[in-house]
């Protein structure tokens, strides 16, 4: 869907960009199917694929979607700074070091892009708020989940519910 809307309209670099977070992110959920319904692979073996691998790239290809998305200035450092922080958390859930730490790396090249999106690009960028957030509060640990909404200046109801799994639940 998106490769055809991207032929119509923006650049093809923005709907590239898109199309592989969005590829990202269904063999993220095609990880949980086979684990949950097929039963062929061990419980080490998902989360080293989901965790160690699968969701360091989707963050990585959602943070330059964005970017890319709103058509910001500087793409060349943004490419390799989540290029690097998505080696970095690769390298460090590998350890189990620092790896929230780098999570909120990403979090924040996320508000550095709503930061430019709202100085250049006010009405896009409130348009894709809601999409930002969505597809951060489901990758992100918990920990990381309630910066997002708090940076964000949305109001956080999900707090008062407990735990934080209505909130994710909600955005997926």
């Amino acid at each position: 869907m998106a490769g055809v809307v991207g032929a119509a309209s923006r650049s093809l670099r923005s709907y590239g960009w898109l199309i592989t977070a969005l590829v990202f992110l269904a063999l993220v959920r095609l990880n949980q199917i086979a684990f949950f319904w097929f039963q062929f692979e061990s419980v080490t073996l998902f989360n080293w694929e989901r965790n160690y691998i699968l969701v360091p790239f989707t963050l990585g290809a959602w943070t330059l979607a964005w970017w890319q998305w709103l058509e910001l200035p500087g793409g060349r450092w943004t490419t390799k700074v989540a290029y690097g922080l998505t080696i970095l958390l690769i390298v460090a859930s590998m350890t189990a070091l620092y790896a929230n730490g780098l999570r909120l790396g990403f979090i924040a090249l996320l508000l550095i892009t709503l930061f430019y999106g709202f100085r250049t690009k006010v009405r896009e960028t409130w348009w894709t708020l809601p999409a930002i957030q969505s597809i951060s509060v489901g990758l992100l640990p918990r920990k990381c989940r309630r910066w997002v909404f708090r940076a964000s200046g949305s109001p956080s109801m999900w707090a008062y519910r407990g735990r934080n799994m209505l909130m994710k639940r909600s955005t997926w």
